[in-house]
């Protein structure tokens, strides 16, 4: 009885996890590793004073853990002479760091042991090929030395309101945005300039604070994250949309009134009215909820 427990608890099946690493890939090849690091259960360990922030502010009071992870990043070359950090960032839950590992042979070494590196600059995006497929540059020396970063497993840290559906269940256009981004891994600044908008204003779109997006910022900002324009659509904009003119004009004439007569109905000023139906003026979102919303 006892062996056959035994015999149960060698053979029971452990979880099957995906797969770190590419299969025909040389690990041991001097290049770049962009490298993501995370804490167990995601847990929020490295910041003082999380709170509910979605991009990394400057200056993050660091935790005595975040304290201990950035001295042990920055002392890497002291422990492993062919290895260099080129640049890294600490979040809540996880570390990114980005490697430079130089051949490990005797000709880079001088006669105490220390290790010649080649001058050389900081890497630069020079192509995103795909989602998760970078072509980066650097100086070196006096020549250009590209290197291909390849993202295989990321673990990005999304808000929890965006963590708990899908986006098919995401209901306003901001958090639309926001899960969009965030599945990505890209910073509000970087869709800013993707989309050709200052950073002020698209932080305004995923703020809830603007009135009303402009056709063509609602389709580039679609077609940088591969989605319908009418996912960006909520009900005031579709009525912009659908054509403002036409469906205040069409609302009007089902009640059979002029427009003078509609306007005092509505309490509207029969100026606005007609700057609205002649598309003169976009109207307000307040206008638009008090007069139009459900009816028009």
């Amino acid at each position: 009885m006892f062996l056959k427990n035994i015999e149960q608890v060698i053979h029971v099946e452990l979880p099957k996890r995906k797969k770190n690493r590419l299969t025909e890939y040389d690990y041991s090849t001097p290049s770049a590793y962009f490298i993501t690091v995370c804490t167990g259960n995601r847990k929020n360990l490295f910041w003082k004073d999380v709170g509910a922030i979605i991009d990394r502010p400057k200056n993050v009071p660091l935790t005595n853990l975040g304290v201990i992870a950035q001295g042990s990043i920055e002392e890497i070359s002291k422990h492993y002479p062919a290895i260099s950090v080129d640049h890294y960032v600490i979040m809540p839950n996880h570390i990114h760091l980005l490697l430079q590992c130089y051949p490990h042979t005797s000709a880079l070494y001088t006669g105490n042991g220390t290790l010649l590196r080649p001058k050389c600059g900081s890497w630069h995006v020079l192509a995103r090929l795909s989602a998760d497929l970078y072509v980066l540059c650097r100086r070196l020396d006096s020549n250009v030395r590209y290197a291909p970063v390849y993202i295989h497993s990321f673990r990005l840290y999304t808000p929890q309101k965006l963590q708990q559906g899908k986006y098919e269940t995401v209901g306003c256009v901001p958090d639309r945005l926001r899960w969009l981004r965030h599945s990505k891994g890209l910073t509000q600044d970087a869709v800013a300039e993707q989309v050709g908008m200052s950073p002020g204003a698209y932080r305004a779109l995923e703020a809830g604070d603007t009135q009303s997006i402009p056709l063509g910022t609602l389709k580039r900002l679609a077609d940088c994250h591969g989605v319908p324009m009418e996912d960006l659509l909520d009900e005031f904009h579709q009525f912009l949309y659908d054509g403002q003119a036409y469906r205040i004009r069409a609302y009007r004439v089902s009640l059979g009134l002029g427009k003078k007569s509609f306007a005092r109905a509505c309490g509207i000023p029969i100026r606005s009215l007609q700057a609205w139906e002649s598309g003169r003026k976009v109207i307000s979102r307040k206008s638009w909820e008090r007069h139009f919303k459900g009816r028009a």
